[in-house]
Parts: structure tokens; sequence; C-alpha cells
């Protein structure tokens, strides 16, 4: 094979790799969002994302305005949509979450949903067939799997729950949110456990189970994190943000404006933001390394071009 052969195939085979050896988690471990790149942060608001959930997220909401009052520049979010869909029960919250994306699906790059931590005997196959499901049927679309919040006392079922989620979003190279890793340790990372199982930190909670303040910022910060790394950033050296994908409807200005009111941070969790009433088919997202982030999307045309040229190189050589 000729130098030039060599070095491509080198390249395209590392970027494979990368690409598919390295999960997309948001946990305990990812929450210092000062080390994200403006262009990830820009990329990441550039997605259309939306979020199934009840009480818990909407502190996570109040945690994401909590930032962007701080700082706009950084962390406004105007195409991000907190779709409150109330507690009708585990699979009722799974089934509308179905429905949801079968009717909005033209409209996000990232569809995510999250039960609370009453949901505590949810089925965890139940949940795993139905995101399969929709993974399969839409395949430009990214899915972020969640772990279940918990409480701090009482969590023997969710914990079981937890752990499933967990051990399958690794095996099977699933991004994860894992709101329970979150909760339940400190700021210094250590875990806090009752009765054997992982429990929130009392200090995140008022009630025991709500995030206050600080356990919303907490967060809030891996929301960020989970999206910049969809967007394409990698905070192992590679991409620093790329474009990430869009829906053509486009998206409101820095802290957007939300048909139920006005926040610092973009959608209220009781109105329509700028992504949920744009129509247009959505884009995937993509990396300035042109290396696919988690396995997920297609190939760049970047690593398409490489392959191809190591394959030119190749025949030249052997004819």
């Amino acid at each position: 094979m000729s130098t030039l052969g060599t070095r491509i195939g080198l390249i395209v085979v590392f970027c494979t790799s990368a690409a598919t050896a390295q999960s997309i988690k948001a946990d305990h471990t990812t929450l210092d969002v000062d080390v994200i790149p403006s262009s990830a942060l820009d990329a990441a608001r550039a997605l259309h994302m939306s979020l199934d959930h009840a009480s818990v997220g909407g502190n996570i909401l109040d945690g994401m305005n909590d930032l962007a009052s701080a700082d706009a520049s950084r962390y406004a979010f105007p195409n991000w949509y907190w779709h409150e869909r109330g507690n009708p029960g585990w699979q009722p919250k799974v089934d509308q979450f179905t429905d949801w994306v079968t009717a909005h699906q033209s409209e996000y790059d990232v569809m995510q949903m999250k039960f609370c931590f009453i949901d505590d005997d949810a089925n965890f196959t139940y949940y795993r067939d139905a995101m399969l499901a929709l993974e399969t049927a839409h395949p430009t679309k990214q899915f972020v799997w969640w772990t279940m919040p918990i409480e701090t006392s009482g969590n023997q079922n969710r914990d079981a729950f937890n752990s499933a989620v967990r051990s399958y979003a690794q095996a099977n190279d699933k991004p994860l949110y894992d709101i329970a890793a979150i909760e339940s340790h400190d700021a210094s990372g250590a875990p806090r456990t009752e009765g054997g199982f992982e429990a929130m930190v009392e200090a995140y909670s008022s009630d025991g189970g709500h995030l206050n303040a600080t356990g919303r910022l907490r967060a809030a910060k891996g929301m960020w994190w989970m999206m910049a790394r969809l967007g394409g950033w990698d905070p192992g050296g590679g991409g620093t943000g790329g474009t990430g994908g869009s829906s053509s409807g486009g998206g409101s200005s820095l802290g957007g404006t939300s048909s139920g009111g006005t926040s610092a941070g973009g959608a209220s969790s009781g109105g329509t933001s700028a992504a949920g009433s744009s129509g247009g088919p959505a884009s995937s997202s993509g990396d300035d390394s042109g290396c696919n982030v988690g396995g997920h999307g297609a190939p760049s045309p970047w690593l398409a071009a490489l392959t191809l040229l190591g394959a030119a190189a190749l025949g030249r050589r052997r004819s």
C-alpha cells in the first residue's frame, strides 16, 4: 500500500473506532459546564429538542433559566421545548411519548422523555422496547435514554430500573442522561446510599424528591453537557461543536420567547417554543472532526471521501 493509502486508512480506522467506542452520557462527573467551548454551546442550542416531563422536569427547566439569567450569551436555549405532560402513570407516559414523537418528529432533532420518582413501578422492558421502536422508526432523530429521578429514601425499585437502564445504555451505545447519578452524588463526587440503594443527596431537595435551587442547577448543567455532546462536542479533544442539526423552522434569538411567556432561557414549561412551532424537517447533527460521536447519525461526507481516497490509493498500488 502507498504511504498515502496507509495514512488515510489509519485515519479512517481511528475515526470510526473513536465514534463507536465513546458513548454519550451526562452524570455526576459531567457537570463542569465551564469547560464547554462557546462553539459547542452554540451547536447545542441550534439543535431543536423536546423533553416530555412533569414536576422534576420543571425543576430542571428552572435550573436552565437560572443559568441563562446569569449568562444568556452562554446558556440561552431558544430551541428547547419542555413538554409538560403531567403524571398519568408510567405506561401512559411511554405511550404518549410515542404518540408525541409520531406527531412532532419533523420539528425536532433530539427527543427525550423522563419518568418521575413516583413511577417506581415502571417496567424496563416496556420502556426499552418503546425506545428501540422509536429509534427504528425515526433513524435521523436522536433519542436520549434516562434513568429515573430518585428520592432521599425508599429507592429499591428505582435502583433496579436505573441499573437496568445504565447497563443497557452502556452495552448498546445509547445516549444516557443519568439524573439518578446526578442526584445521588454530593459536590465532591461521593455517593449517598440509604438502605443499600442510591439516594438523593439531602442538600438537593427540600421535600425529599423535588429539586431545590442547588439540585436543579446540577441537573441543568447535566442537560447542557448532554446537548453539547449531541451537537458534536468531544471533551476528549475531537470536535468542538460543529453546526449541529436544526429544524428548518429555525429558532428565535438568544434568550428566546415562548408563546406562554418570556424566559431568560427560552421556552417555559407551559408554552410552545420556537422549535415547537416550526414545521420543517429536521437535520442530523454532526461535529467539527467529521467523525460521528457515539455512533449516532450517518458517516460524514469527509469520512466517506477519505475512505474512497484510501481505496483509490490502495488500488493504484496493487495495479
